[in-house]
């Protein structure tokens, strides 16, 4: 088993930030990259955390409801994710956390 936790790091180095996990005897991290990131910093974020041996143990997909009623709107969303869970994908990420989100407020009464 590998424990992870977010640390607080001001760099833009990715081996500075996975090195970081492994001084504060971490093995695991959350994936701050945001899903805008482009092909070369996911390559770059992945390969640095492999050399140190840290596992991305989550990318995540979070503020998107799957629940608007409304279908098109709907369709967008499941899109977002289909793009999150392949961003995660590319990542080597072991899990994309997503949040199902709420029901519309004027639905919920």
């Amino acid at each position: 088993m590998r424990l992870g936790a977010p640390i607080f790091v001001k760099t833009a180095d990715f081996n500075d930030l996975a090195r970081a996990h492994v001084e504060r005897g971490y093995r695991a991290s959350f994936c701050r990259l945001g899903a805008n990131a482009t092909p070369e910093q996911i390559r770059a974020y992945r390969e640095a955390f492999q050399k140190h041996d840290v596992v991305i143990a989550e990318a995540n997909a979070m503020c998107i409801s799957i629940l608007d009623t409304d279908e098109p709107n709907r369709q967008k969303v499941v899109q977002r994710i289909c793009d999150a869970l392949a961003f995660a994908d590319q990542l080597g990420a072991r899990c994309c956390a997503i949040h199902g989100g709420t029901v519309q407020a004027n639905l919920a009464s």
